[in-house]
């Protein structure tokens, strides 16, 4: 396993640590969308590999978990959980999917954005 694998694994395992993306790039002070796109693999027609977890917000990361900045690039796959099976993916919105079982875990966080979402909708038709 190279260090953007075990990046990728780490950072995941912060998104479920925080509750999702948002509460993450929050906390670690870096953009949700670059969080993201790490986690999707987004390559664009510039890129010649898809984007990786670069130092600076590596280390923001491990910060923010209270770890020194390069627990991130050891493999903690006690952590991991289920993603080091890749098992599971990201959808906007929802925290994780279980591709086997279709189920969806949906964190705090998630629910209240959800929740807040509906509230403006219902807003938006009166």
């Amino acid at each position: 396993m190279d260090n953007r694998e075990i990046r990728l694994h780490n950072l995941k395992y912060a998104i479920r640590f925080f509750g999702g993306t948002a509460a993450l790039a929050e906390r670690a002070e870096c953009s949700k969308k670059y969080l993201e796109q790490i986690v999707q693999g987004f390559q664009s027609g510039k890129d010649k590999n898809p984007r990786k977890l670069g130092d600076s917000v590596a280390a923001k990361i491990a910060r923010a978990l209270g770890h020194d900045p390069y627990w991130i690039d050891l493999p903690h796959p006690e952590l991991w959980d289920a993603d080091a099976t890749n098992e599971t993916a990201t959808i906007p919105g929802l925290s994780l999917l279980d591709k086997k079982t279709g189920i969806v875990t949906i964190t705090r966080t998630t629910l209240g954005d959800l929740w807040g979402q509906a509230q403006f909708c219902a807003i938006s038709r009166e």
